[in-house]
């Protein structure tokens, strides 16, 4: 039986603290060094974009719904969980969306881990040519 993973969310300096503190251990996890060392350069080298930007903080009105804020789910237009759905639901309807619409339901089931790994993959290496 396959291992389960898991997609934790670290900033570049924190990679960095990680990768320093693993490679002080003894023994030293190799395959994990590796691992993480690669991760990092495609961090560094622009390959791989950041998935997640925490959103700013709001104003305690905000939070509690008493008042509108700048977010862009407060834009006209159908919610990307929306979105998501009939792209999940509705098979038949994925010729009539937008690339835009698409781009953005790849990049929100990415960042909510709702894609196989194969699927990951293939969103990864798109990001590349995206560029």
């Amino acid at each position: 039986m396959a291992e389960e993973k898991y997609r934790p969310y670290f900033t570049a300096s924190e990679l960095i603290y990680i990768i320093e503190s693993v490679k002080m251990r003894t023994p030293i996890n190799q395959s994990l060094v590796r691992y993480l060392d690669g991760f990092a350069l495609k961090i560094k080298s622009g390959v791989l974009l950041s998935s997640y930007t925490p959103n700013p903080a709001l104003s305690i009105s905000e939070k509690l719904g008493f008042s509108v804020s700048s977010s862009p789910f407060n834009q006209a237009g159908p919610s990307i969980q929306k979105l998501v759905n009939i792209w999940t639901h509705s098979p038949e309807t994925r010729a009539q969306m937008s690339a835009a619409q698409l781009i953005e339901i790849a990049d929100y089931r990415y960042t909510n881990d709702l894609m196989s790994e194969e699927e990951s993959n293939e969103y990864e290496s798109n990001l590349i040519n995206r560029r």
